[in-house]
């Protein structure tokens, strides 16, 4: 770090990474993130930039000269001046929101589409909502506008100041289901989210159960109990996987379960419309 500052009296954390990555290269089995059975952990030197990072950041504490991030203003409200109030406005979107994003504005219309073209599309799409709800009678067809019309979903979630989520969602209702939501994460981040979940779960999913079996909390307790209980019960254990992972890292955390998952009584109305054996797992797990 001394060597760093040199050169930076405040190095960034790419550049701790590219030292840490050096240093990781050159000595693997002392700084190589891993797990106890060997394993690589993401890019290996993660954690070795953070503490870099953390070890620049407690020497340059009270330094004011090395800060590179400014102090936000607040515009004054008396002032006459437009060009300052312009100036000293805070910054909705920040360069930071763009993160792991590949695709976060696009600039270039697909090939073939002009903007009124683009806002038919769109039109249709609220049309189709409107008749057939949620689930289309021609999936593919919504499939292929909503990809279509990607640069007009960016333009509406990016614009300044962000919007209303309600607006949002009367101007785009299949961005708020869960197949169409998933396509546009993957265009955005470029990771099939369903299939990089799945491939998690099953790879390091027993793990973090075997982790969770030594932790003393009463909530994983329970959730643990249940999961055991069911899997006797119920030979669906890798469908149970899933939903008993997440739990118990809400669980651990501390996270209240009901942001993320919706708790019913299969017994009653859902019976009514579904078959039994149709309910949702996640449905299952957590009926009361």
């Amino acid at each position: 770090m001394d060597e760093m500052k040199n050169f930076d009296p405040n190095p960034r954390l790419q550049h701790a990474s590219a030292v840490a990555r050096r240093v990781v290269a050159a000595y693997p089995d002392t700084f190589e993130d891993r797990t106890d059975d060997g394993e690589c952990l993401g890019n290996g030197y993660y954690s070795l930039a953070q503490k870099i990072k953390t070890r620049i950041e407690h020497v340059n504490r009270g330094n004011g000269m090395v800060r590179i991030r400014k102090n936000r203003k607040r515009p004054h409200a008396n002032s006459g001046d437009s060009n300052s109030d312009n100036d000293m406005t805070p910054q909705h979107r920040r360069p930071s929101d763009k993160y792991g994003c590949i695709a976060w504005q696009p600039h270039e219309l697909p090939d073939g589409e002009t903007e009124e073209s683009l806002i038919d599309k769109k039109l249709k799409m609220i049309s189709i909502f409107h008749h057939h709800g949620p689930a289309p009678s021609n999936v593919s067809e919504v499939d292929e506008l909503m990809t279509v019309t990607y640069i007009l979903q960016r333009r509406s979630i990016n614009c300044d100041p962000p919007p209303v989520l309600s607006a949002l969602q009367d101007e785009w209702p299949y961005l708020f289901t869960a197949r169409w939501m998933c396509q546009h994460f993957d265009e955005l981040v470029g990771v099939p989210i369903i299939s990089t979940m799945r491939e998690a779960v099953d790879k390091k999913g027993r793990r973090i159960l075997r982790f969770m079996e030594e932790c003393v909390a009463v909530k994983v307790k329970d959730v643990l109990h249940q999961y055991h209980e069911l899997t006797h019960l119920l030979d669906a254990d890798r469908d149970l996987l899933s939903p008993t992972v997440v739990l118990l890292l809400m669980a651990y955390l501390k996270e209240n379960v009901s942001s993320l998952f919706l708790t019913v009584d299969v017994s009653n109305a859902i019976r009514v419309r579904v078959p039994t054996h149709k309910v949702p797992r996640v449905f299952q797990f957590h009926k009361k």
